[in-house]
């Protein structure tokens, strides 16, 4: 029963059975022959399918909260017991947005690994909304999120990185030592992956302006190019600024007043297992000296 209720709740999320069976380790027909065992077992039929994938009946729609929240039932069971026997063993899904899997999250898990070998980590990687969104449906068991978050959330402060301004060496705000974000507005504003309803947005709201957006791009270093091309600028958080390598075309000039905080994040209705607490007091005991490290390395 627990594998056609996986089955049917992966498949409903990722709106594909051959997506479903590749996440769940099935075959494309073992998928099919999961859900069409429990169509045929409740008597209603679930899925309309489709060449562009699958989308829940109406029947369908109405169950999927009710499957969900058996399997995350189960799941903290299986974790409460955990917890009972005291046991460093589980698996642990991790939301990440690009700076912090680029710049840090690689030496955290390293260190993890070595400290909870029987743990084992898994990473899903987003933009912020893309993050939140999947620590609310529980697809995550934490995540990394820039505060504030949305509610529903226990959060856990971690560290504060400010926003860069790139530019290029021949933009007439190359020499500036800082920025201010309405310096900004009377150039070419090229977005990065992130967007305007996060730190960007908040940043040039603050003081009453909008940037003149002249490109909209879904990767942060291709926004970089663009502004190496001399088609405009961009901001970035200083993480990410630092996995950028030297390039004597570009400025990184902090924007003034301006900083995000990161935090880690749990869902707030569900039992947190001990393998995720102690994966949060991880991250926490250790980012700030995981990040100079890297600053230091570079």
């Amino acid at each position: 029963m627990h594998n056609k209720y996986m089955a049917f709740v992966t498949a409903a999320q990722l709106q594909s059975f051959t997506k479903a069976a590749e996440v769940l380790g099935y075959t494309q027909s073992g998928m099919s022959h999961l859900i069409m065992a429990l169509e045929d077992e409740l008597d209603l039929k679930l899925f309309v399918r489709s060449k562009n994938g699958v989308q829940l009946t109406r029947e369908g729609t109405r169950l999927f909260p009710y499957v969900k929240r058996l399997l995350d039932a189960q799941q903290d069971v299986m974790d409460i017991a955990r917890a009972m026997l005291g046991v460093e063993t589980g698996q642990i899904r991790v939301g990440t947005f690009s700076s912090i899997a680029i710049s840090c999250l690689p030496q955290i898990l390293q260190g993890f690994r070595q400290r909870f070998p029987g743990i084992q980590v898994t990473v899903q990687s987003g933009n912020y909304a893309e993050v939140e969104q999947a620590l609310a449906e529980n697809t995550v068991d934490c995540g990394f999120v820039s505060l504030p978050s949305r509610q529903g959330f226990m959060v856990t402060p971690l560290v504060k990185d400010r926003l860069i301004a790139i530019v290029s060496d021949k933009s007439g705000l190359a020499d500036e030592k800082v920025l201010n974000p309405c310096m900004l507005t009377s150039m070419p504003f090229i977005m990065p992956a992130e967007g305007v309803h996060y730190d960007i947005g908040k940043i040039f709201a603050s003081v009453g302006v909008s940037p003149t957006v002249r490109f909209e791009m879904g990767d942060d270093f291709a926004a970089v190019a663009m502004v190496r091309h001399g088609l405009g600028i961009t901001v970035l958080p200083e993480l990410m600024t630092k996995s950028l390598p030297q390039d004597e075309c570009l400025r990184f000039i902090p924007l003034e007043d301006s900083e995000r905080e990161i935090g880690i994040a749990v869902s707030a209705g569900r039992q947190t297992s001990p393998a995720v607490r102690a994966f949060v007091e991880y991250v926490k005991e250790n980012i700030a000296d995981v990040i100079a490290a890297s600053g230091e390395e570079k």
